[in-house]
């Protein structure tokens, strides 16, 4: 219950301009629809895959429901990836910092 109550302070908490999520498992199932709702609330949404093809497969399905989402190469198994995603966040919070 208390992950319920923690969830739902999250939603009726006002979202700031320029917020980005990562959704690691975004790409399907219940993570997919994390990153559908966080999007829907406003929020620059990453969808983190194992599967490059299959994160920007489900990140376009999300773009034709005109939300904001792009995906990036994550295996949370894998620290190269973990690398590679630190950077591109790194990138991405300092372009939505100067728009």
């Amino acid at each position: 219950m208390r992950f319920l109550n923690e969830a739902l302070l999250f939603i009726l908490v006002p979202m700031k301009a320029n917020q980005i999520a990562l959704v690691t498992g975004g790409n399907r199932g219940l993570g997919l629809q994390t990153a559908r709702e966080l999007a829907r609330l406003g929020i620059r949404t990453i969808v983190g895959a194992r599967d490059l093809e299959k994160g920007a497969y489900a990140a376009a399905l999300l773009e034709t429901e005109g939300l904001d989402a792009e995906a990036v190469h994550l295996d949370v198994a894998d620290p190269l990836t973990h690398t590679e995603v630190y950077s591109y966040l790194s990138r991405a919070i300092t372009a939505s910092s100067t728009s």
